[in-house]
């Protein structure tokens, strides 16, 4: 017997990073033996043994029911590194094509420049090189936090399950949605050509918003994540110790003012104290409805619009926090150079979602980030197409026409052209048949 979808989708695989170890889990239609092998994969990855029968029927193993629940968890977080893996690709592509495409003429008398020396291709794209640093090291951070829990849950302790679940949920859901939203943006870069299917980047485009859906949706997990958080706000409001990802709870319930500073440590805090002031809101907006006599699951439902604005706060704060701290961290013994840049493109990210944000910003505490003229561009635009996501990403994991590495766009492009049937040969049969005759009035 064999059990497919009720109509054919793309056949997905989610690949992890070498830090994971080379674990690849397939997400397919297929007979019951090779789901089998699918689903044992995933599970051995995480040291649950065997709990799927030869004829498919799954048998449950009581002593291992949370270690269980971990495999879910295991393979949202590869996912995360999957989206910032294929953002990198794109973000590389484009920059790569926008390096070779010359347009318009500003200044009489010049040539035409690079249409990366524009500002708004510079705004639109290295936010994508930014986010794909950012969900690369948020991802191996989380890959991190997976190992040191699973290393828990073996021992029998599954107290950090809860946050991790929690935190990987929202993470999934974030990435995945900013990935596909970004190749997208990459892709209105390029202009026609990134339409073309040579350029590889509808091709990614249309993975990653698949990435998006499965392993849960965008609204589901940031809802899953919002149940963790209003418990923490409770244990927050009540004086106990909170867990490190939302330790920052106790600062609002305290009713700590929080200020605002132009510093990256200062725009984290200002990003948690906004995540911090919604989920209170939520709860308060909970608590309120109950009291008028309305069930607890009616008034969850009505305020699921606003637990998930927090959960996404949420999320951001902990990208920022993860993504600041790793390149802390990690260019601590790099060379001054590579440190500049990777702080830059950091900075970048702060400073560009800290205005995604102005208006919970000016809502929560007085921000003075409507002063930001946007030269950090400038900083960046020597290094851009220097930038780790380009000496790595070789033509062949690319598959562009507009991404190749030696900057041949147009011949690549003329090659694909070429491959059409329309054009096998220099003139068409058609124009004998019929235009021609057209053309000289004998048809």
């Amino acid at each position: 017997m064999t059990f497919s979808d009720i109509a054919p989708t793309r056949q997905h695989v989610v690949a992890s990073h070498s830090a994971m170890g080379g674990q690849v889990a397939w997400i397919f239609s297929g007979p019951v033996g090779t789901r089998r092998r699918t689903a044992l994969s995933a599970s051995t990855a995480i040291g649950i043994p065997e709990v799927v029968a030869t004829d498919g029927t799954y048998v449950k193993v009581a002593r291992h029911e949370k270690l269980t629940y971990g495999t879910m968890v295991f393979v949202r977080v590869t996912l995360v590194m999957e989206a910032a893996f294929n953002l990198a690709k794109a973000a590389t592509i484009a920059v790569r094509y926008s390096a070779v495409r010359r347009q318009s003429q500003p200044k009489p008398g010049e040539p035409e420049p690079q249409i990366l020396d524009y500002p708004t291709q510079q705004h639109k794209l290295f936010i994508c090189i930014a986010t794909a640093h950012a969900l690369q090291l948020t991802g191996l951070w989380l890959w991190r936090t997976f190992e040191a829990v699973l290393a828990d849950m073996r021992k029998g302790n599954t107290d950090s399950l809860p946050e991790l679940h929690a935190l990987s949920s929202c993470l999934k859901a974030v990435s995945t949605s900013d990935s596909a939203a970004l190749i997208e943006q990459c892709r209105f870069a390029c202009g026609g050509h990134g339409y073309m299917m040579s350029s590889n980047l509808p091709l990614l485009y249309s993975f990653v918003t698949a990435t998006r859906t499965y392993e849960g949706d965008y609204t589901v997990l940031l809802l899953q994540t919002a149940r963790f958080l209003v418990k923490a706000w409770e244990q927050a409001e009540s004086g106990k110790v909170l867990t490190p990802t939302v330790a920052y709870l106790a600062s609002t319930a305290a009713k700590e003012k929080a200020v605002w500073s132009d510093s990256a440590d200062g725009m984290i805090r200002s990003f948690q104290a906004v995540a911090a002031g919604k989920i209170a809101a939520c709860s308060e907006n909970i608590k309120r409805l109950t009291k008028t006599g309305m069930s607890l699951e009616d008034a969850w439902q009505l305020s699921t619009v606003r637990l998930v604005a927090a959960s996404e706060a949420h999320c951001r704060a902990m990208i920022c926090q993860a993504y600041w701290h790793e390149v802390t961290r990690l260019t601590a013994s790099c060379s001054a150079n590579v440190k500049l840049v990777m702080e830059q493109l950091a900075s970048l990210y702060l400073v560009y979602w800290a205005l995604e944000f102005t208006g919970d910003l000016l809502r929560i505490l007085h921000s003075t980030l409507g002063a930001y003229d946007g030269r950090v561009y400038e900083r960046l635009m020597a290094e851009a197409l220097k930038s780790p996501l380009n000496e790595h990403l070789f033509s062949r994991i690319l598959h562009s026409t507009l991404g190749a590495y030696d900057g041949r766009v147009y011949e690549r492009l003329m090659a694909e052209a070429l491959k059409s049937p329309l054009n096998e040969t220099s003139v068409q049969s058609s124009f004998h048949k019929y235009i021609k005759p057209l053309a000289k009035g004998k048809l």
